[in-house]
């Protein structure tokens, strides 16, 4: 901020880096707007930092040549040209006011500035809002431009505030329809935010089914009213469960123990979409008894369906889907240990589907919340057995799915000539070492035995 006066900008700090400042959390992104400076002066005023081009057609600028994550804009100022919420024209206006460009800004808690020697500008009433956990439009007509606004809503209510205001709330279901019409990449950064950023993302989820905005995501909307035995889960419907789920997962990714197996990082945001979807299933199988049995193999299609709505991303999808798929098993093998009292093959085929430290975390998130423990037990709780069955095998059979003791050139080793019968051939030798079977020239008896030909 200092080089950018130097060269004749005023620069105000501004956004969510304002509030992580004022409520004392440290910002992980800094967001830097200047004043009186063209675009290209302020490209000119940071080269030293290393800019990238980065969002330069909306006058942003990234830093990389520092330890912290750093945008620098300049003003925009943007004009409505047709009825649609994307017909807008954008200009850069370096001599716009502070005044303006903070009435423009979604929330009044985002409108409060900061300058380098630490004042406060608060044009609209951002600092008591703040301090009374309270998220309020900050201009009630420049708010609806964007639908987006009701799901920033959303993710910043779970992470900082209380609350949102009746006439924000009123704007924000103006807002919802119109949501079917934003790329789905924006839609996903803010369901991002929400889980991987909130200690208790059930507070944004229930606005959001507040708002009607369940109807843009009906998969997640019928589990609303879809009961369930109250002998298993007491909390209430689907709905209730999830929420439950959803909070005990965010506990998880950030309140890790060293006594127990550590939440793998690349399966962090898996995790939280899958407590999302993992019941999504219940409401098509859900029988007169209140019983969901398959509930876990009919909950593909919506999640496929629910992920697809707002990202590509195969390896997410993939992990998700395999939470929802996968998640009853983990019941259904702990319970099976204490009747059989031996070692159970299905582990092993559990472990090439889904790595068990993953299922261990997650059983405990959907275990725990079916007896109404609060969240932060999920972490806390000192033993749960179908968990500990998981990270029990985990720690024997490691990360990667268990390698196979015979393969296609021992079957030529043993004079069988290639052709299609040695898929079959080996699928019955790896079957055998997935139940237990450790010898290879017992493996490849089997295989033999196995050739159709």
């Amino acid at each position: 901020m200092d080089t950018i006066r130097a060269a004749g900008g005023n620069p105000l700090l501004v956004g969510g880096a304002v509030v992580d400042t004022l409520r004392g959390e440290d910002p992980k992104d800094w967001d830097i707007e200047v004043y009186g400076l063209s675009m290209a002066h302020v490209e000119q005023a940071v080269s030293q930092f290393g800019p990238k081009a980065v969002g330069r057609e909306f006058g942003i600028l990234t830093l990389g040549g520092t330890d912290l994550d750093i945008d620098v804009s300049v003003p925009r100022r943007e004009n409505k040209v047709g009825t649609g919420h994307r017909d807008f024209e954008m200009e850069f206006d370096p001599g716009m006011t502070p005044l303006e460009a903070a009435r423009r800004r979604d929330f009044t808690i985002n409108s409060l500035l900061l300058s380098a020697e630490g004042e406060v500008i608060d044009h609209f009433g951002g600092l008591k809002d703040l301090e009374d956990g309270a998220l309020r439009a900050t201009d009630p007509v420049t708010f609806v431009e964007d639908p987006l606004r009701c799901l920033r809503a959303m993710q910043l209510l779970a992470r900082k505030a209380q609350f949102v205001d009746f006439p924000t709330q009123a704007l924000c279901e103006r807002l919802v329809p119109l949501l079917k019409h934003l790329p789905r990449e924006r839609l996903y950064e803010e369901w991002r935010k929400l889980l991987m950023l909130s200690w208790e993302p059930s507070m944004g989820l229930r606005f959001l089914a507040g708002i009607g905005g369940l109807t843009v995501f009906p998969e997640l909307g019928v589990l609303i009213g879809c009961e369930q035995n109250p002998e298993w889960p007491p909390e209430g419907d689907a709905w209730e469960h999830t929420m439950l789920v959803v909070d005990a997962a965010a506990k998880v990714i950030r309140c890790q123990r060293t006594d127990l197996p550590a939440f793998p990082e690349e399966w962090r945001e898996g995790l939280m979409f899958g407590a999302v979807c993992h019941d999504m299933g219940k409401p098509a199988v859900t029988a007169e008894e209140l019983k969901a049995h398959g509930h876990d193999q009919a909950g593909e299609e919506p999640a496929r369906a629910f992920m697809a709505r707002l990202t590509n991303q195969k390896d997410l999808t993939r992990q998700v889907v395999t939470i929802v798929k996968e998640h009853m098993n983990v019941g259904h093998l702990s319970f099976a240990m204490q009747t059989v009292k031996r070692p159970h093959p299905m582990w092993r085929r559990l472990h090439n589907r889904w790595r068990l430290d993953v299922a261990g975390w997650f059983s405990r998130c959907d275990g725990l919340a079916r007896r109404m423990l609060p969240p932060v037990e999920v972490v806390a709780l000192e033993y749960h057995r179908p968990s500990a069955y998981c990270w029990q095998y985990f720690e024997e059979l490691g990360e990667k799915p268990i390698a196979k003791l015979v393969e296609g050139r021992d079957l030529i080793a043993a004079g069988q000539a290639p052709g299609p019968h040695f898929g079959v051939m080996l699928k019955a030798a790896y079957e055998a070492q997935l139940d237990g079977a450790d010898d290879k020239a017992e493996l490849l008896a089997v295989a033999l035995a196995a050739n159709p030909l």
